[in-house]
Formats: C-alpha cells, structure tokens, sequence
C-alpha cells in the first residue's frame, strides 16, 4: 500500500472519483481500493439546511455548489500480498 489519501470537491461521486483516480495515478498508484464515501446533496437534503448555508468542518463554505462529497481510498502499486511482486 502507498498511501490512504482523501479528496473533498464539490462536485458529485463521478467527477470526485475521477479525480481521486488522477491522483492516485499521478502518485504511481496501480488500484485504489474506497474506503469511505460521503456525499452532500443540497437539492436533496434541503429541509435540513439553515439559511441555505453549508459550513464545512475547516471552514469551507460550500456557497452555491450542489455537492459537498468527501472519498477515502487506499492506494496501492501492487494488487498482491507482501512479497509477491518483489520478483517483477
């Protein structure tokens, strides 16, 4: 495994997950595996909103943005168990 990395965009699940894929490219990861996903849909959970306002734990306001989705996944460069793709 290289890493477990997080994106948050405000975009919905296709366009956060193909990001998330860019980067874990971009790191040298050859699968990812998703660990967690989150996804705030403002349209949908609209009675739940005060004052049309999303604030986000550090702070971020979601502003007009209809998504707030958050995606959790381990990278990794090799699909086999440890020790297995020494030989490669």
């Amino acid at each position: 495994m290289i890493k477990r990395y997080r994106v948050v965009t405000n975009a919905d699940f296709t366009g956060s997950l193909n990001l998330m894929k860019y980067r874990a490219s971009m790191m040298g990861a050859k699968w990812i595996t998703i660990v967690s996903h989150r996804e705030l849909d403002r349209y949908e959970n609209a009675r739940h909103l005060a004052n049309d306002q999303i604030i986000f734990q550090d702070g971020y306001d979601l502003g007009s943005a209809r998504y707030l989705t958050t995606i959790d996944a381990d990278l990794y460069d090799c699909p086999c168990t440890v020790g297995t793709c020494t030989g490669r």
